[in-house]
């Protein structure tokens, strides 16, 4: 005959039986017969005293813990995934390194693994420092952005925010996936590859036009002389104020066929915007609708969280690109234009119009900054709908 399992109590009862014991100055029958006429069910004599013994030693009506006891099998997997303590890598990179061992293994059970092993995954960020200037620039914008809403509502619908991003042309375009695995937080830099080919894009973005303009730049090849001879060195280059001064005429020319009178230009605080002939040419294309450093409405330093590329597009290609490497430029440049091209208009509306609530609640903070997205997306489409 098959053996009965056996049968388990639930709080709820232990209780009870606990509670009617006492009552009833440890009458046995008298607990047996009362919980039998609620739950059905006549608990044995020795179940009793064994539960009450327990809660009056432990304080407590838990059943215990069994004691875990790891297999062959299981002990093969954690020798492997210790060689992954304290490196960077993501899932994929994991499940190829046990494959290099012969087993064929999912990410779910690896992260049941790293659980038993008592090892985390942190993901590594670069964090900006600000100080007490900063948090004033950016509360002032913050209420200066605010004032601008309230006498223009259609303020945001006029902005062209812009920005510029490197990507190492022979290296992986983002790292975003990858986590530090390791029994305690990372206490240390990355460093970054210095000397490589990199290409610079630049976005600019309208909440009507939706991706306005955007270029490419690559990293200059300079040639330095030494004592075996010249050779060329390849140096990352960032924009330059005449690189900026000659994409600013390009984008004029793109944009003859739009009204830029009504038009306000915003950029950063980079060194190649503040360049005297890049500030001539846009006071000659907006006059004083100029939203950076350097003019009148100036742009906040340290402030990635206010700006439209930054809290939104990059991440958004990244995604699109998803850890492509690219072997040449010219490739990196079909890639990235044919994922710039395949944005969706309503996603840059949603990011644009969260800049508001970005802006007010920069205020609120008194200029500390904001983290992860201002409003859900059900939230962003009651605002898309009550502004058209």
């Amino acid at each position: 005959m098959a053996r009965k399992s056996r049968e388990r109590y639930s709080k709820e009862e232990k209780l009870f039986m606990i509670e009617l014991y006492i009552k009833s100055r440890h009458r046995l029958e008298l607990v047996a017969r009362k919980f039998r006429e609620k739950f059905g069910r006549k608990p044995a004599k020795s179940t009793i005293q064994s539960i009450y013994r327990k809660f009056k030693e432990t304080g407590s009506i838990n059943n215990r813990k069994r004691s875990w006891k790891p297999s062959r099998k299981l002990l093969k997997y954690l020798e492997i995934i210790e060689e992954c303590c304290d490196k960077i890598m993501t899932q994929p990179e994991m499940v190829q390194h046990f494959a290099t061992h012969g087993i064929e293994i999912s990410r779910w059970t690896i992260c049941r693994i790293l659980k038993k092993a008592q090892i985390r995954k942190y993901v590594i960020k670069r964090m900006l420092h600000l100080d007490d200037q900063n948090y004033i620039a950016r509360s002032k914008f913050a209420e200066w952005v605010m004032e601008q809403l309230e006498k223009d509502p259609e303020f945001l619908y006029k902005i062209i925010f812009t920005d510029e991003a490197a990507v190492s042309i022979h290296d992986e375009f983002t790292k975003t996936n990858r986590r530090y695995y390791g029994r305690a937080p990372p206490n240390f830099g990355q460093d970054q590859p210095h000397r490589t080919p990199k290409l610079q894009i630049f976005v600019a973005l309208n909440i009507i036009y939706g991706v306005l303009y955007y270029d490419f730049f690559i990293t200059n090849e300079i040639k330095s002389s030494t004592e075996k001879g010249e050779h060329s060195v390849i140096r990352p280059v960032t924009i330059t104020g005449d690189n900026y001064e000659t994409l600013l005429r390009n984008f004029k020319i793109a944009t003859q066929k739009i009204d830029l009178n009504e038009l306000w230009f915003q950029q950063d605080g980079a060194s190649p915007h503040t360049y005297g002939p890049v500030k001539k040419l846009l006071k000659e294309m907006f006059g004083e609708r100029i939203i950076g450093r350097g003019f009148e409405n100036s742009w906040p330093s340290k402030s990635p969280d206010l700006s439209v590329l930054d809290y939104f597009f990059w991440g958004r290609l990244r995604k699109i690109i998803n850890l492509t490497r690219f072997c040449d430029a010219k490739t990196a440049i079909l890639v990235i234009s044919d994922a710039i091209e395949s944005f969706d208009i309503g996603g840059i509306i949603n990011a644009i119009l969260g800049f508001k609530g970005r802006a007010q609640l920069c205020g609120v903070l008194n200029g500390r900054p904001i983290r992860g997205p201002i409003f859900p997306l059900s939230k962003m489409n009651e605002l898309n709908k009550k502004s058209v």
